[in-house]
């Protein structure tokens, strides 16, 4: 049974391998109904439809991964919609919330089918959090996930974050996301809080590592909590080790 697990994980890492890349950059990989399933699982369907290509063993699983594809698509556009009615409502009230993981690391996919969105994830200070949650209650058809403060970066300043955080405009209205460095470091000590439960989260750490900006701050990355920082560090040796994400512009060894 061990080795039946572990012959499917590497075959999940090679389909995977670089499949968050623009396009042309990813191999195309053969198909059929067990890697469709393992696909699913992991919440990376949309990915295995990408790289599926024309090379095409099993045309039906094709065709559910396809289906995952535009789905994704569809709702990563009504979520922009949903939170841009909550950053309105959150601005009224004077509350200056964060969005992070989930939408915003679908985004910055090639495409926005890619990767499933999920609830929005809103972080609010801790001085904030009643106020937040109060305007919560009046948007009773928008699944929110408020954190009450950073979370996983309960470690760092809360000014400090802030002051890193950017904003964009999204639907018309200015939302709040976290800078690079608090973002990859929320989605890996999340990864390892969770067990690193789904492939889908690997490849999430892998994109921004890719593409890291100009003057991204390796020193502020990794300031915080050591064993956070540790586990931090561990979750990008797994996306190279497992799906050959490259970290030289990361500077680490």
């Amino acid at each position: 049974m061990l080795k039946g697990a572990r012959d499917r994980g590497q075959r999940l890492a090679s389909a995977l391998t670089g499949a968050w890349r623009a396009k042309g950059q990813s191999k195309a990989v053969p198909v059929d109904r067990d890697l469709c399933h393992l696909m699913f699982r992991h919440g990376a369907a949309a990915l295995g439809f990408r790289v599926a290509g024309e090379n095409l063993s099993h045309e039906q699983s094709v065709m559910r991964l396809q289906d995952a594809y535009r789905w994704n698509a569809l709702s990563a556009y009504r979520h922009e919609v949903r939170l841009a009615r909550v950053m309105r409502a959150m601005s009224e009230s004077g509350v200056q919330a964060i969005t992070g993981k989930g939408w915003a690391v679908a985004r910055e996919y090639p495409s926005p089918g890619l990767r499933p969105c999920g609830d929005i994830d809103l972080y609010a200070t801790k001085s904030d959090a009643a106020r937040a949650a109060s305007v919560l209650t009046a948007l009773p058809d928008v699944a929110v996930d408020l954190h009450r403060g950073y979370a996983d970066l309960d470690d760092r300043d809360e000014a400090e974050i802030h002051r890193r955080s950017r904003t964009e405009r999204v639907e018309g209205v200015e939302v709040r996301f976290f800078g690079p460095e608090d973002h990859l470091r929320l989605i890996c000590v999340h990864t390892v809080r969770h067990g690193v439960l789904r492939a889908l989260w690997l490849c999430d750490v892998a994109l921004p590592v890719e593409g890291l900006p100009p003057g991204f701050d390796v020193r502020y990355f990794t300031a915080g909590d050591s064993r956070r920082t540790e586990g931090a560090l561990a979750v990008l040796g797994l996306a190279r080790a497992l799906l050959g994400a490259r970290l030289d512009r990361l500077g680490l060894p």
